[in-house]
């Protein structure tokens, strides 16, 4: 029986796709896989899905290979054993969070470090960005200063109208022309 021929894997196409991915992410966590299992990994997977965020077990040479490329090869010293990515796409303190949350309960993956809008974080990098308050926190608390605010404005231009219609009120009370009938 004739052993089926195994296609090679076209190093050059992941390394530009790897590439490509890096440059257009607002940032990229790296993990250390080992010791998940495919469920637990799939699940990280869903979790990061909901933060706009992709996870990918990688090579670490054609990893480093992107990294070159894209002028961030500070991260080199990270690219050993096994080795995960996590492109993200969006926030990346939800992306911290999500990841956070599921070291908390399962104790894995390693944190390995990360690049987050220009940024090279380590380990404890990652787990200082999943405490502040995310990007949909920040525009909630904003709006409320600011409804907060609008609402103050509001009163204080009104206040100056009513504290007229009062005086006027008192006046015309105090000179008797309050209990005048009207005239038909």
């Amino acid at each position: 029986m004739a052993k089926a021929k195994v296609k090679k894997i076209d190093k050059p196409a992941l390394v530009s796709e790897l590439r490509d991915s890096l440059q257009q992410a607002n940032g990229f966590l790296l993990t250390d896989h080992t010791g998940l299992t495919v469920p637990q990994i799939q699940e990280l997977r869903r979790r990061f899905a909901a933060a706009h965020t992709r996870y990918r077990v990688v090579k670490n040479t054609l990893l480093r290979r992107a990294l070159d490329e894209t002028r961030r090869a500070e991260l080199e010293p990270h690219l050993f054993g096994a080795t995960s990515l996590a492109l993200i796409e969006d926030d990346p303190v939800a992306a911290a969070k999500a990841l956070n949350a599921f070291l908390e309960e399962v104790g894995l993956p390693k944190v390995k470090g990360g690049w987050i809008e220009g940024q090279l974080l380590d380990a404890d990098g990652v787990k200082v960005l999943a405490t502040v308050p995310g990007r949909a926190e920040l525009h909630a608390r904003l709006v409320g200063i600011l409804q907060g605010n609008v609402t103050n404005l509001v009163l204080l231009l009104q206040a100056p109208i009513r504290d007229l219609v009062m005086t006027l009120e008192a006046y015309a009370h105090k000179t008797g022309a309050g209990d005048a009938p009207a005239a038909a």
